[in-house]
């Protein structure tokens, strides 16, 4: 196995790993068991370090990807639960063909859902199919733009059929989607985050990116200077005259 492989197995198998390492030294510890205290004060050493490592990687992990769940948390490293690639295909795969068997039926409550359901089966069979997706998304200040494709397409098929009379609709109840849900605002910082984990900026972040340039173009127009360069004076002045939150 080369350097890659290493270190790619190692991160497979981080969880098994950790608990298997926590359950070895917490037998050293075992009252009923025979250690010599040097021992026994190395175990307690060791778990602690596993405890305060798990929650320094698990913070570091959020502080760069910006995501907010909790991978190394050892609460979830602990977590056990059935299923897997195998299992998880098979629902997958189950799940969609459900949906789509209640969409040809005419459910405007699956034909909701599958878009969504389909978006999860492609990440599963389809190679690259969500870095294919966060990478176009990046580029284009859009989300979710697998799920926008297959409801516009719903859009078109639903038409059609209405036109050859097979929907008892009037033509303002057919569907439409929401073009303006699947835009985007980020920064260049969260572009790449998105690109590479998935990540949307927090709540409010785009306003306050806006807000940001906005002042730095007044500041630059009236003082040839960024907004944070100004005294709290030229501020105050610029947002009494442009009218800056």
């Amino acid at each position: 196995m080369g350097e890659t492989g290493r270190m790619i197995g190692s991160l497979v198998v981080f969880p098994r790993s950790v608990i298997q390492r926590a359950l070895i030294q917490a037998k050293t510890l075992d009252p009923k068991g025979y250690a010599p205290p040097e021992k026994k004060k190395r175990a307690a050493k060791v778990l602690f370090a596993l405890l305060w490592g798990s929650f320094a990687a698990n913070y570091l992990f959020q502080k760069a990807t910006g995501r907010t769940d909790a991978p190394y948390n050892p609460v979830n490293i602990l977590k056990w639960s059935p299923g897997g690639l195998t299992i998880g295909s098979v629902v997958s795969l189950t799940e969609v063909s459900g949906l789509l068997m209640l969409a040809m039926g005419g459910s405007d409550w699956a034909k909701g859902q599958l878009p969504v359901a389909i978006s999860k089966t492609g990440d599963t069979f389809v190679p690259y199919y969500k870095l294919v997706t966060l990478g176009l998304e990046a580029a284009l200040d859009k989300k979710h733009i697998d799920r926008q494709l297959y409801r516009e397409l719903r859009a078109i098929i639903d038409r059609q059929m209405w036109e050859m009379g097979f929907l008892d609709k009037t033509e303002g109840g057919l569907y439409s989607p929401n073009a303006s849900y699947y835009e985007a605002e980020r920064s260049g910082e969260w572009k790449l985050k998105h690109a590479l984990f998935g990540t949307e900026p927090e709540e409010g972040a785009a306003e306050e990116i806006a807000r940001k340039t906005q002042r730095d173009t007044f500041a630059q127009h009236e003082y040839g200077r960024d907004w944070k360069d100004l005294t709290k004076a030229e501020q105050d002045a610029l947002s009494k005259k442009y009218g800056l939150e």
